[in-house]
């Protein structure tokens, strides 16, 4: 049996574009507007190959930058599963909705199983689960319950289909990995019954992961390994876990819709091709989302907690065609804590809104975008240098006259401008006397090279920070 691999592939490919110019009935119009067309038509087919290229590395890069190699079926499954799932019989035929889409004619039965995982509570903390569905659309929900028992986990699975033969079919696999980093580990591997040759006829197949609670006498969060998902067709929910359980780390991979209400982790890695991004995430370490024309609307956690001194916790956001929209609160206990922030994105704005921030924290926070707005509305924490940029509007510098020391000591807020041009400022803001003064007898050198850092960058909109 080869190695078992979690981290590995999907392929898809999408149409093209074809364009037909009708003659004219003079020739120098007829050649004109054929020219004009024959442009038209160029330009539409580079947009479209562009396009279908930028998605297939992108697609590309989200479903394989965690492995190194293509898999086939055999090294998803380990040596030991538990397989001939106890599906529920007679199976349930599903009453026809006219008013349903005519896809939904395919899910003429469902059927049931309720697998019930047991975990050594003094091992939860080395438990990765994981959650594999090759092709099947449908959801995976992430859910907490008191009545689940503290020393186990329960998968919930629905598959609805067409053919009753498929009852017969083994759906569903609870592996345990082979590989010594998940010795712990527990894996729900869905596939397509072999028998299915055209997917199409395919239903859905919905999964709940219900994970126990923390009791009253222990309020802490239950710790666990890792939560990783792979499904390309599965729109993901998480429910609002966050103060229940927490994970050492997150994976989730999918092309479909990604609901978060609350989840914590050290580290959060979430991409997705083609489905939006919305909750609210909690992490010490760095939460990383990433999709394409999809929006991101999330507002972020970020408590810098000096367990990794050379590490600065870091929040991403990266799409394209879409806005990015997040409120984020830095926290730490730790003198001078440093935070990394972006958001990047194409042809949409870009809002970063710090709600909370520690004083004397040291934050680098910078937007990328084009043809739209980039804004940045920083807390009155915030002291460092900053630059805005654009092309044909000017940037937009708004500070609060009503902002009042946020260290309760009085000081006036200062600004020193180093730069003034057409679409360019920069310079430097902070609180009472120059932090960082040059030496007697030299110029003052801005802005200060530093961790403090505000850049935004667009074209042809307002770049805009708010202080």
């Amino acid at each position: 049996m080869p190695n078992f691999s979690l981290r590995d592939k999907v392929d898809e490919a999408e149409g093209g574009f074809a364009g037909e110019v009708d003659e004219s009935a003079h020739l120098q119009d007829d050649n004109k507007g054929r020219r004009f067309l024959h442009a038209i038509v160029t330009a539409g087919c580079i947009y479209f190959l562009l396009r279908f290229a930028s998605q297939q590395f992108l697609f590309h890069d989200l479903f394989t930058s965690w492995g190194t190699h293509h898999a086939s079926e055999e090294q998803f499954l380990p040596d030991k599963c538990l397989q001939e799932s106890d599906w529920s019989l007679p199976r349930v035929q599903l009453p026809v909705d006219p008013m349903a889409p005519r896809l939904s004619a395919v899910d003429t039965f469902e059927s049931f199983a309720t697998l019930n995982i047991p975990i050594d509570s003094a091992d939860r903390h080395l438990t990765t689960l994981v959650f594999i569905s090759q092709h099947w659309p449908g959801t995976f929900r992430v859910i907490t319950s008191p009545y689940q028992a503290n020393d186990s986990i329960t998968f919930n699975v629905s598959a609805k289909y067409q053919a009753p033969e498929f009852l017969s079919t083994n759906f569903v696999d609870v592996c345990a990995p082979s590989s010594r980093r998940y010795a712990k580990g527990f894996m729900i591997f869905s596939r397509a019954p072999q028998a299915v040759a055209n997917l199409k006829h395919l239903g859905k197949f919905d999964t709940t992961l219900i994970l126990p609670e923390p009791t009253k006498s222990n309020s802490e969060p239950l710790l666990f390994s890792e939560l990783q998902s792979y499904a390309a067709h599965t729109d993901h929910f998480i429910a609002d876990v966050g103060s229940k359980v927490r994970f050492k780390s997150v994976f989730l991979k999918s092309r479909k819709s990604i609901e978060v209400e609350s989840l914590s982790a050290d580290r959060i890695e979430i991409s997705s091709l083609g489905g939006p991004i919305r909750g609210t995430f909690n992490t010490t370490t760095g939460l990383a989302l990433t999709t394409a024309n999809s929006p991101i609307l999330v507002n972020v956690n970020i408590n810098n907690t000096g367990t990794f001194q050379s590490q600065t916790p870091y929040f991403t956001a990266t799409t394209s065609n879409s806005p990015i929209k997040a409120t984020i609160s830095l926290f730490s206990r730790i003198a001078h804590p440093s935070f990394s922030v972006s958001g990047r994105s194409t042809n949409s704005p870009v809002e970063l809104t710090f709600k909370d921030a520690p004083l004397g924290s040291r934050l680098r926070a910078t937007i990328d975008t084009t043809n739209s707005p980039g804004v940045i509305n920083a807390h009155p924490t915030y002291e460092g240098t900053f630059t805005l940029r654009t092309t044909v509007m000017e940037p937009e510098l708004n500070e609060d006259l009503n902002v009042v020391d946020p260290s309760g000591q009085g000081r006036q807020r200062k600004f020193q401008y180093t730069l003034i041009n057409t679409g360019s400022i920069s310079g430097k803001v902070y609180w009472g006397d120059d932090p960082t003064p040059p030496p007697p007898g030299l110029p003052r050198p801005y802005p200060q090279p530093g961790a403090e850092m505000i850049l935004i960058s667009t074209s042809n909109s307002p770049a805009v920070l708010n202080l």
